[in-house]
């Protein structure tokens, strides 16, 4: 696994539009989708990707395979199963069952990668007053997000952390005022 951090701008217009984002780490992208540009040089896939980029993880049967995987039956079109975790099973009376292929374990379950980091700051005011003895008023000011700073967001599977939102919300202002008697 490569960390990238800030490093690479992105951007990803396997939507049609295209929207910022930075390469984190080396998440699976499907191999047609790197660097694709148009005949016009417009990017229509996932453009700003080093050129040397690799893949940290692959599927069982990836982009492109041509060689059918074990068990799988002769006339099996391969390229319907591209990018996916597909595998082929011989029971034990000689039948082959298609089945999808997952442990529930992540392959890096023991490793350490530190996220973008992130942060909030709220503060709060008060006054209370006393207006008769048995009367009394109390004015709150809650502020959350008072630094109001952005934020980036956690990347996706793909190793992509999207700028189009924050990760944080807006800074809020909120007044109380509550009367006891």
């Amino acid at each position: 696994m490569q960390l990238y951090g800030n490093k690479y701008p992105i951007q990803d217009c396997t939507s049609g539009q295209c929207v910022p984002g930075l390469l984190y780490w080396n998440g699976y992208i499907s191999p047609p989708l790197v660097n694709r540009t148009d005949a016009a040089g417009k990017c229509t896939g996932i453009c700003g990707l080093p050129a040397n980029y690799t893949s940290s993880n692959l599927p069982l049967i990836p982009y492109g395979a041509t060689a059918l995987p074990a068990n799988a039956p002769s006339n099996t079109s391969l390229s319907t199963f591209w990018e996916s975790q597909t595998a082929w099973v011989q029971l034990q009376d000689g039948s082959v069952v298609r089945t999808t292929y997952n442990t529930n374990l992540h392959p890096w379950r023991n490793q350490f990668e530190p996220a973008p980091w992130t942060f909030n700051l709220s503060a709060s005011a008060f006054k209370s007053l006393a207006l008769t003895e048995a009367v009394k008023l109390r004015l709150n000011a809650d502020f959350f997000q008072v630094l109001n700073n952005p934020g980036l967001p956690l990347p996706g599977g793909n190793g992509i952390l999207s700028t189009q939102n924050s990760q944080n919300s807006p800074r809020t202002l909120q007044l109380t005022l509550r009367l006891t008697w």
